[in-house]
């Protein structure tokens, strides 16, 4: 859907990836204002590590311990990079 390519383009330009980022585990929280899930750089040999994204501030949050990521997005969406 266009708004998973919104979520994508924006979570590259936060993790300043050189190329395109995967997304996983997609789940639509606060009435679809926001988005939590995983995602990784395609290129990368690194695994998959957790974001918020807040669309109506158009904000990515990759930090899982922040008051914002814990709120909206509980433990299903957590995965530390390996």
């Amino acid at each position: 859907s266009q708004e998973d390519k919104d979520t994508q383009h924006t979570v590259a330009e936060a993790v300043h990836a050189k190329g395109p980022v995967e997304l996983a585990n997609l789940e639509r929280v606060q009435n679809g204002f926001g988005v939590c899930g995983i995602y990784r750089e395609a290129d990368s040999d690194k695994g998959y590590s957790s974001f918020y994204y807040d669309a109506i501030n158009k904000k990515v949050i990759l930090d899982a311990q922040s008051g914002k990521f814990e709120s909206n997005c509980g433990l299903a969406t957590l995965c530390d990079t390996i």
